[in-house]
């Protein structure tokens, strides 16, 4: 025999409401089990799946945290070396040894 629910699994709150007990449809018009057991392969399959696709989640935050630190590191770059340039001329100015 089938388990009703299949296993638990860590994350996955069980069933609430008409699957904890309540009554789906008319009684005795056979749609009730249906029901059930498309409810408990829903849980089944999110419960199976869970772990691949918060694997998958990770790996696509850890490329994203990737690009935005190099896009944020060559903006800085960029601004640093804009400000250098633009403040060169007032530093090799000050810098020059005074005329003799």
């Amino acid at each position: 025999m089938r388990r009703p629910h299949g296993p638990r699994r860590e994350g996955v709150p069980p069933l609430q409401g008409h699957a904890a007990g309540r009554r789906l449809t008319k009684q005795g018009d056979g749609h009730e089990d249906a029901l059930r057991g498309l409810a408990a392969a829903i849980e089944t399959e999110i419960g199976s799946n869970m772990p691949f696709l918060q694997a998958q989640f990770e790996e696509a935050m850890d490329k994203a945290t990737t690009v935005a630190k190099s896009e944020i590191t060559a903006h800085v770059e960029n601004l640093a070396r804009m400000v250098g340039v633009e403040g060169l001329p007032v530093a090799l100015a000050s810098s020059a040894p005074p005329p003799r």
